[in-house]
This record gives structure tokens, C-alpha cells and sequence, in this order.
């Protein structure tokens, strides 16, 4: 029942990472688009912005590929490199006084230090073999 749990979830989450990805995809498309119908008429922030969706676009294909085929990282077979995680899970926090922004970011935490606690583990074993 595990294996069939993980396989969902993993599919799911390829297909969200495909929808993110779709997006700095459109937008790479329609700039290419923009750019070969007037060459002369594009700032360099246009350019900036092009290799940044370009990037973003290939990191969330990475992660999506990685998802949908369950084949993580060569080093440690992960979908994120450790640092990844502690630098995402870092990043959650609690911003406001209401009561539901509180708990949000309360359950945020733990899922962070659960994060953290696999970027450990990954390191640790790394360092065994």
C-alpha cells in the first residue's frame, strides 16, 4: 500500500511542478516570439529576464522529470540537493498576528525541521560512504 501511496504522490507532484514549469515556458515563447518580429526594439532587461525564465524553466523540468520517473540525484538519489532543502526550509516563517498566518507557519516549522532532518541524513550518509 506504501508503494502505491508513494507512486501517487509522486505523479502528483510531477504534475505540479509541470504547471509550474509551463509558465516561464510560455513566457520564453512568447519573448522569442517578440524578439524576432522586432530585434531592435528589445531593452537588455528583456534579455535578463529571458535567460532567467530559461533557467527557471529548466530547473522545474528537472524536478518534474525527477518526479515523474522517481530518479533523484545521482550523489544521494534525492529530488533536491541538501542544501536546497535547508535553504528552502529556512525560509518559512510567521509574518502576521492572526490566528490562522500562526498555525500556518507553525506547521510550516515542522515541516521545514523535517526537511532539515532528511538534508542531514543525506549528508551524514555521504560522508559514510
Amino acid at each position: 500500500m506504501e508503494q502505491i501511496y508513494t507512486v501517487i504522490i509522486r505523479i502528483f507532484s510531477g504534475c505540479i511542478l509541470s504547471f509550474f514549469a509551463f509558465v516561464p515556458g510560455y513566457l520564453i515563447f512568447h519573448m522569442v516570439i517578440g524578439i524576432y518580429k522586432e530585434p531592435t526594439n528589445v531593452e537588455w532587461q528583456i534579455y535578463l529576464f529571458f535567460i532567467f525564465c530559461i533557467a527557471l524553466f529548466y530547473f522545474l523540468s528537472l524536478l518534474a522529470y525527477r518526479a515523474f520517473t522517481g530518479k533523484g540525484r545521482k550523489k544521494d538519489g534525492g529530488l533536491l540537493p541538501p542544501w536546497a532543502i535547508i535553504l528552502f526550509s529556512s525560509t518559512f516563517g510567521i509574518y502576521k498576528e492572526e490566528l490562522r498566518p500562526i498555525v500556518g507557519g507553525i506547521s510550516y516549522l515542522f515541516i521545514s525541521l523535517a526537511g532539515m532532518r532528511v538534508a542531514k541524513e543525506r549528508i551524514t550518509n555521504k560522508k559514510k560512504a
